[in-house]
């Protein structure tokens, strides 16, 4: 009888089972990542819109009333306060693994 020169079943399992184990070890690292692409998202959303408030704040002839809440995905509060010589604009959410983020911008 000649020798197969073919895979057994054998070595079919084992090729089988180190290709699952290495997708199962990186599913976990690629969703984590998915998910920080999504908090920077977010967090890029609320600087741009702070900036833009902070700038039409400032620019205008009229003072607006402070705190807003605006609502980008997640619940956002603006607060704009003169601290010394500087004015200080702030933007206070919470991001979805529930940890409060604060971002402030300044000006003269």
């Amino acid at each position: 009888m000649k020798k197969a020169d073919g895979f057994t079943m054998i070595e079919t399992i084992t090729a089988f089972s180190l290709l699952l184990m290495a997708i199962m070890s990186v599913l976990p690292l690629y969703m984590d990542i998915r998910l920080s692409l999504k908090y920077l998202h977010m967090e890029q959303k609320v600087i741009t819109r702070l900036h833009d408030e902070f700038h039409d704040y400032i620019h205008s002839e009229t003072l607006h009333s402070f705190p807003h809440t605006y609502d980008i995905g997640t619940t956002v509060t603006f607060s704009i306060v003169y601290e010394d010589q500087w004015t200080k604009g702030c933007a206070k959410w919470k991001d979805q693994k529930n940890s409060y983020k604060e971002f402030c911008l300044y000006a003269e």
